[in-house]
């Protein structure tokens, strides 16, 4: 379409023609956005419009561009527009786009219009993982929003994804990442995935699962909390996404069609090869994203909630990892051990032969440079009852760290002794580097929910502090057998009240 005509239909501008001198771009002030919200806002959004504008304006001039919006302004536009007004509201739009005054400078004195700087600033700022790195830090180096200017932070866009899925969603946990000034995350019960323009808010593919009565019965079945990235050897994007169904899907970044090549014509089966019972409907999905660490990824799993689980016995939640060049499965982590594992005695009574869950639902983090995984594992079968199950249940509980390319056991942590309580670790285990006198701690801090910060030498699992184990309360629930301690962190102190006392306090 040719670019004049496609943003006649874009601007709501027309008075009679007069030439407008060329007039040096302004600061943005309250000039360009009160003339632009009081006679354009009404049809556009600022910032997907200034973006359709710079993409029909591209390789034309500033002043071409200033001509044609005077030319073409609405007629109901009754009062007058001073001419100081155009070429202020072209610069508020540009500079919602996310083009620096400089920028704008450079347009008025000549520069061809290019809508390439702020994709090009928007790439640079990478958000690939689910909580910005594998490290699980959540932190950004980014500082162009700070403490005198967050104040000042308006709603850009809008995107709702209430159409998404057979009803609307209860509730929404995705966290979108960014990669190349794109948006990637998850929509709908049925975990659709769909790519916007980070700048606009436009949706630039969808890719539905279509699982038939294998969502139906899944254990899982709402939008989940995001997507992984990867970029293969031959420099293209990959988005992966584990469905309610229980599949790990490989999809094109920039298509959002599933990659052939990998595994089964794009998605591996979950469902294979996992320890299970014959006689309990297959109870396992995934909530939260897989983690790409290199070649590999790593996939947790989600059961349904287990606060009244129907049977002692479940599918366990075995942690594996698959080649991402292949499609082939890499290890598996038993995360309740067999019968000639270690710690298959802390399962009385042979337990271990059919307890299940003890999954990782939560996020993982993993530490390239010492290639590990962590793992926050969650409790056994039955949240709130482990009668079933004597003894302390590992590796329930536990923070566990895995070498990346062989699942090899490298240390653990157990932080609940046989889970009464749902106290399963919910969320990925943080990694960073604590200053202190010989440089650098390298830390891996688990948040729980009981409010302790248990904090470990990521390397070898040697607690930073020392861990107390303090004696607790017998349990009088009849069959229970509650674990004599707990441990307890010495540093850093809980971060909320650790209980009543009888007089409130």
């Amino acid at each position: 379409m040719n670019p004049a005509r496609y943003l006649m239909l874009l601007l709501c501008f027309c008075l009679p023609y007069k030439t407008i001198a060329a007039v040096p771009a302004p600061p943005v002030n309250a000039d360009g956005e009160r003339y632009f919200h009081l006679h354009c806002a009404r049809c556009h959004e600022p910032v997907s419009f200034s973006h359709q504008v710079t993409r029909a304006w591209a390789g034309k001039s500033w002043d071409a561009l200033l001509q044609f919006t005077h030319d073409n302004m609405p007629p109901e536009i009754t009062s007058p527009i001073p001419d100081a007004a155009y070429p202020a509201m072209l610069a508020y739009l540009f500079r919602t786009g996310g083009h620096e005054q400089a920028q704008i400078t450079r347009l008025q004195s000549g520069t061809l219009i290019s809508d390439s700087a702020p994709a090009q600033r928007l790439g640079d700022q990478a958000w690939p993982v689910y909580a910005g790195t594998s490290l699980a830090q959540r932190y950004s180096r980014l500082d162009q929003i700070n403490r005198s200017n967050v104040h000042q932070l308006q709603i850009a866009w809008r995107w709702k994804s209430d159409n998404f899925g057979p009803v609307p969603e209860r509730k929404g946990q995705t966290t979108p990442i960014m990669v190349g000034g794109k948006l990637f995350a998850t929509a709908g019960a049925t975990r659709n995935v769909v790519a916007l323009d980070a700048a606009s808010g436009e949706t630039l593919w969808m890719w539905r699962p279509d699982e038939g009565e294998r969502f139906n019965r899944a254990a899982r079945r709402f939008s989940g909390r995001g997507v992984a990235w990867w970029r293969s050897p031959a420099g293209e994007g990959r988005i992966l996404v584990i469905t309610p169904g229980y599949s790990l899907v490989m999809l094109d970044a920039q298509t959002g069609r599933p990659v052939t090549t990998f595994a089964d014509q794009g998605q591996i089966d979950l469902t294979a090869g996992l320890r299970t019972t014959d006689t309990q409907p297959l109870d396992i999905g995934a909530s939260s994203p897989p983690l790409v660490v290199g070649n590999t990824v790593i996939v947790g799993s989600a059961q349904l909630a287990g606060m009244r689980p129907v049977s002692r016995s479940n599918v366990k939640g075995d942690v594996r990892a698959y080649d991402l060049l292949t499609g082939k499965q890499r290890w598996t982590f038993h995360v309740i051990p067999t019968r000639d594992e270690p710690g298959f005695g802390t399962w009385e009574n042979d337990s271990a032969l059919y307890t299940g869950n003890t999954g990782a639902w939560a996020p993982l983090s993993a530490d390239p440079a010492l290639n590990l995984v962590y793992l926050p594992l969650e409790c056994p079968t039955s949240d709130r009852y482990g009668g079933e199950r004597p003894g302390d249940n590992l590796y329930a509980n536990s923070v566990v760290a895995l070498d990346v390319e062989t699942g090899e056991l490298r240390w653990y942590q157990q932080l609940i002794h046989h889970d009464i309580w749902d106290w399963d670790n919910p969320m990925a285990p943080i990694l960073l580097d604590v200053p202190d006198s010989e440089g650098a701690f390298p830390a891996v801090v688990q948040l729980t929910k009981q409010a302790f910060a248990y904090v470990f030498d990521r390397r070898t699992g040697v607690p930073r502090w020392p861990l107390r184990e303090l004696p607790v309360p017998a349990s009088t629930v009849p069959g229970e057998i509650a674990a004599l301690s707990q441990p307890h962190p010495e540093r850093p102190p809980a971060y909320d009240r650790q209980g009543t006392g009888a007089d409130g306090s």
